[in-house]
């Protein structure tokens, strides 16, 4: 009993040392494996979801997001009372609020270079060597008791998203990125609320895995907004790509 006793601590020892001396691209080959595997990611073109949230007030937000590769991010916030619509491609950005009076106006060049990450809807692991992507594991931390590595990835427009993995599961768990300010707030609490160039974090959870083999979270939280319950999800439908990347 002894014996076993040691064994097996012994054995949980090295499995948590292996864990952690774990490299950043040994972490991303996991993460892509939960996520379904290089093939099915690949074969994400375009990705629909639609969610809401209720704020601290009781009001629900209806939340749309487009993501179509290499062409079009847009995201569709609906307060019931007023609507801010965000749309970002590959060169230029725009946004529409109740604080540009319904107009839409250019996207600041740091909102547009965060946002420009959104594009891809298969996420930034995939082929991130061939996309010109660069990944650095920093360290680790705990989420609602989950142990974490963190990974930062650079892109080739010099924005960075720091990522935090599951050491379980392997799903992500949080984003931290810029990208503030899009509700334009200004203010100094960070989200959506902070400067256009403050720091956003952005809560993943709830992974399900849905018809067709896609693994998607079902639960976002939105640093300056709150908890998105996702509710429908289209992977490879039919988008006007053309008509929802017009500022109109």
């Amino acid at each position: 009993m002894y014996r076993f006793l040691v064994a097996s601590l012994c054995f949980f020892i090295y499995s948590s040392s292996s864990l952690k001396a774990q490299s950043a691209d040994a972490i991303v080959q996991h993460l892509i494996d939960a996520l379904g595997g290089k093939d099915k990611l690949q074969s994400i073109n375009s990705l629909y979801q639609e969610g809401t949230c209720v704020l601290d007030n009781g009001a629900a937000v209806k939340i749309r997001t487009w993501r179509v590769f290499d062409r079009l991010y847009r995201q569709e916030i609906d307060f019931g009372v007023g609507r801010v619509v965000v749309i970002v491609t590959p060169r230029q950005g725009w946004i529409s609020s109740p604080r540009t009076g319904g107009v839409f106006k250019a996207l600041q060049a740091e909102q547009v270079k965060a946002l420009q990450t959104e594009i891809d809807p298969a996420g930034v692991f995939i082929d991130y060597r061939q996309k010109g992507n660069k990944i650095e594991k920093i360290g680790t931390d705990t989420l609602d008791g989950h142990p974490c590595f963190k990974l930062q990835v650079w892109f080739p427009n010099n924005e960075s998203i720091i990522y935090s993995v599951d050491q379980q599961s392997f799903y992500l768990r949080k984003e931290t990125r810029h990208g503030g300010g899009i509700m334009g707030g200004g203010g100094s609490n960070g989200g959506w609320s902070a400067n256009a160039d403050g720091m956003v974090d952005i809560g993943l959870d709830d992974w399900r895995a849905i018809p067709g083999g896609y693994v998607l979270p079902y639960a976002i939280t939105i640093g300056g907004l709150g908890k998105v319950a996702i509710d429908k999800v289209r992977v490879n439908g039919d988008v006007d790509v053309e008509a929802l990347s017009k500022p109109r």
